[in-house]
Formats: C-alpha cells, sequence, structure tokens
C-alpha cells in the first residue's frame, strides 16, 4: 500500500486498546499517527468515537467548504475560480 494521501481522504491510525486493573470493565485507548507520531489517549471507547466522529465530520465540512483562496479567485473572473490562461480568450 501506498503512502497516505495529502488530501485528507485517508487517515491511517495505530489503535490501542486496554483494560487498567482498577478501571474494571472499562477500556482505554489511544491513537497515533504514524506519520507523524502524534499520540492521543482517551479513557474509555466512547471517548475515541466521540474524538473519530468530530474529526469525520470536521473533514467533511471542509471538504464542502471550497478554499478562501478559491473563493477569492471566483469573482476576479466570472466565477470560474482559476485565472485564465495568458494567450486565450475566453
Amino acid at each position: 500500500m501506498g503512502p497516505a494521501a495529502p488530501s485528507g481522504e485517508y487517515r491511517a491510525f495505530v489503535l490501542r486498546l486496554w483494560r487498567e486493573p482498577d478501571a474494571g470493565q472499562r477500556y482505554r485507548c489511544s491513537l497515533e499517527d504514524p506519520g507523524t507520531g502524534e499520540r492521543r489517549g482517551f479513557e474509555s471507547v466512547e471517548g475515541l468515537l466521540a474524538f473519530l466522529a468530530a474529526l469525520t465530520a470536521a473533514e467533511r465540512r471542509k471538504a464542502a467548504d471550497p478554499e478562501p483562496a478559491r473563493r477569492e479567485g471566483s469573482s476576479a473572473n466570472g466565477g470560474h475560480g482559476a485565472p485564465p490562461a495568458k494567450g486565450r480568450s475566453r
């Protein structure tokens, strides 16, 4: 499998689950991004799931909203998002 796409369409994590002796039946969790080494810990599986739900919701909103630079450029060229190529008329 190739490297993760930088566009945010692909995410990989190392998930660790364990029970601590004093926690009873509760699991603790951690997610690690193998690309950056960033690790985030969770007190419960519910906390982990809430984080993943928020992460994916934020990425869906970001994908649905055009980039600010693209919005700015669209007003200057008739709403097409990119300037016309040099030497070509519209």
